[in-house]
Parts: structure tokens; C-alpha cells; sequence
């Protein structure tokens, strides 16, 4: 018959398409996932997987069946020993979070080296990526994003408000000046960080007196991380647009001078949200109240 560990093996098959990767999800040598899919394909008397390559796999339609009706089987399993650890009052089992690079890096990563302290028999997978919009509702239990368009069937809770600064070096105004209005910033060296698909060159800002402008800019630098863009900012090399709770501490150091105070950008809440299924959870509930607990006790901005 098969059982959970059956069904954990082909939906990581699916999703990684690799051996390899669902060896490392399941803490295997590859041949070992190898060995244990022969058997269950022994097992289920049909084949669910064409080897292609050294290690890579696709899924036959017998494969992708089962991995399909994988996902609800074990969401099902997953919630029903929620249930039993709930009525114990034990929190405990696997958390997946998937967070952005640089506010994953920030507050995030040392929000789970806590956790470790106050629910010892908890596992947390945290996932950094710079595409967190993109990333399958399926793999997550809990995602952060910036200034999300959430879905209405989701669960959001606010981690932190969140203004987007315009900043540059005193090196950088020194040597090229400050924009006394965002068309100038079209004269200007930019920064533009990319990220959940967003090449980020489209920058906008509201004044009470010109209401809102949109400047497409033309960056001379380019990157998925907004730690390096902020790095490059402190070094003079451009004028960057960033979240606050990364910039400010720079801006508060002396290393960045915010620009254009009188132009006001749109409103970037940090925001955790949990899909429907396993919100309520007591593995979830707990996970997200240290969380947020974290980030106000550690937030830098107003």
C-alpha cells in the first residue's frame, strides 16, 4: 500500500524535477531516492518517472497523477497531526517560510535561530528567493513579501510598515548633485534592483503640490539583491530607491542622504501571509506570532 513517505518522494520528484534535489529536501544520497523510487514504481506496477540525464527525471502522466493527488493527501495528513499536537498543546512538526533575500536575511533568518530556543521540536525551512510572488502557493506554509497585490483567499498580517527611500551618498551629491525633482532623476546615475519580475526602472512619487509622477529610469547599475544595490549606493556609485528598514540605518550613519523629502513614494508594507488551510494551525499561529513579535521588537522605521 502506499503510504506518506510514497507520496512525499513523487511530490518532491515533481517539483524539483531532479533526483538530486528531492536527495537533499529528503536528507538522502541520490541513490537512495533512486533506489526507493524503483520500488514504489514496483510497488504501483507502473512506471512514474523517465530518467533524463544524469540525474534529472520527467514525470509520466501515471507519475504526475499520483503527485497531483499527493499535494491534497498530504496537506490532509499534515492538518489532522496539527490537530493531534494542537489538542497536546505541543507545537511542533515542519514550517516552509519563503522570504525575499534581503528581508530574509535581516529579520527572518534570526527570527528562526529564536524559534529554535522557544519551540525546540519545530524544523523550519526558510527559502530566499527573488522572486517570492512567483513561488507556488503549494510550497509555502507562510511567505513575507513587500507590498504584495494580495489574494482576496489568503490570510495577510501587516510585519511592518514600510516607506520606499530615494537615497545617494554624500560622495555620490557631492560629486553629481541632488534631484530637486524627480524628472532630474532622468540626468542622474540610478540604481535598479530586480525583483519578482519587476525589473524596477519604473519609479513613482506623489508631492501634495503636482500630485503623482512616474519616472521611467535608465539605471547604469543592476541587481537582484538589494543589499548589494544598497552596498553600491554607499559607495557613490548611484542613486537608489529602497525600502526603509534597509536603508535607514545607512541614512542614520551618515553613509546615504534621503533625496527628494518632499515627494512622498507609495506606501511598501511588509506583510506575512498564510494560505487558508494551515493558518489556523497552532504550528502556524505560533510561527507567526514570534514573527511579527521579531520584527516589531527590531523595526527601524517610523
Amino acid at each position: 500500500m502506499i503510504n506518506s513517505n510514497d507520496l512525499t518522494l513523487v511530490s518532491l520528484l515533481s517539483k524539483g524535477q531532479s533526483i538530486a534535489a528531492a536527495a537533499r529536501e529528503l536528507n538522502l544520497t541520490p541513490s537512495a531516492v533512486s533506489q526507493r523510487l524503483t520500488m514504489l514504481e514496483e510497488k504501483t506496477g507502473v512506471e512514474l518517472a523517465v530518467r533524463n540525464g544524469r540525474s534529472g527525471i520527467v514525470l509520466t502522466s501515471d507519475g504526475d497523477f499520483l503527485a497531483e493527488s499527493a499535494v491534497g493527501l498530504l496537506s490532509e495528513l499534515r492538518a489532522i497531526q496539527d490537530k493531534m499536537n494542537e489538542r497536546k498543546g505541543v507545537v511542533s512538526g515542519k514550517v516552509v517560510i519563503t522570504a525575499s533575500f534581503g528581508f530574509g536575511r535581516h529579520f527572518i533568518a534570526p527570527a528562526v535561530s529564536e524559534l529554535n530556543a522557544i519551540y525546540p521540536n519545530l524544523s523550519v525551512n526558510l527559502n530566499l528567493t527573488d522572486d517570492v510572488a512567483r513561488t507556488p502557493e503549494n510550497s509555502w506554509d507562510i511567505v513575507v513579501r513587500v507590498s504584495p497585490k494580495i489574494d482576496s483567499s489568503l490570510k495577510v498580517n501587516e510585519l511592518g510598515q514600510n516607506r520606499r527611500l530615494l537615497c545617494a551618498s554624500p560622495k555620490y551629491v557631492g560629486k553629481f548633485g541632488s534631484p530637486i525633482h524627480p524628472e532630474n532623476l532622468k540626468e542622474h546615475k540610478c540604481i535598479a534592483i530586480y525583483e519578482d519580475g519587476d525589473p524596477g526602472t519604473y519609479w513613482n512619487f506623489t508631492s501634495a503640490k503636482e500630485g503623482n509622477t512616474t519616472i521611467k529610469v535608465k539605471p547604469e547599475f543592476i541587481t537582484n539583491d538589494g543589499d548589494t544595490a544598497l552596498v553600491w549606493a554607499i559607495n557613490g556609485l548611484g542613486i537608489v530607491m529602497r525600502s526603509e528598514w534597509s536603508a535607514l540605518p545607512a541614512i542614520n550613519a551618515g553613509q546615504l542622504i534621503e533625496l527628494l523629502p518632499l515627494w512622498s513614494t507609495p506606501p511598501a508594507p511588509i506583510v506575512a501571509i498564510t494560505n487558508n488551510k494551515g493558518a489556523e494551525s497552532l504550528r502556524i499561529r505560533s510561527v507567526m506570532r514570534h514573527l511579527s513579535a521579531y520584527v516589531k521588537r527590531n523595526w527601524t522605521g517610523k
